[in-house]
């Protein structure tokens, strides 16, 4: 019962100092008073990524077929007939699939198939680091 009656006291002591009046004699600061939102990545500790501009398939499809018409414009490649000549020019609607390779985080496309020109393009989600990956004609 001591106890009791001592702690009520005690609480009672410190209320009677407190002023409710004045709201500055109360510290209470909030999270959110310093530096920003309380749900920001500073606050939470996580680091801001920068922000990649992602392409989307006409743009993805536009660059493959420049990228590759770059490339193989001074190739040539041996036809059935044994003539060797120049890969005809890729267009976009060419490319026959284009793959976001999740493990590679490269866009991936291809063209091509039985009988006539083939090739591989790959480059970065924001159409950075271009590679051509394969190349041929095939005869059948």
């Amino acid at each position: 019962m001591i106890t009791r009656y001592a702690v009520l006291i005690s609480l009672s002591v410190f209320l009677s100092s407190c002023s409710f009046d004045n709201p500055a004699s109360i510290d209470m600061r909030s999270e959110t008073q310093s530096t920003g939102d309380a749900s920001s990545p500073e606050r939470l500790g996580e680091k801001k990524t920068p922000s990649i501009q992602l392409l989307d398939e006409s743009q993805v499809r536009k660059l493959a077929a420049d990228f590759a018409n770059q490339e193989l414009a001074d190739r040539k490649f041996r036809m059935p007939s044994g003539d060797m000549e120049p890969m005809p020019p890729i267009h976009p609607i060419h490319w026959r699939s284009v793959i976001y390779v999740y493990r590679d985080n490269r866009i991936r496309l291809r063209m091509g198939g039985s009988g006539g020109p083939e090739a591989t393009v790959s480059f970065r989600p924001d159409g950075s680091e271009p590679k051509l990956e394969h190349e041929e004609y095939a005869w059948n």
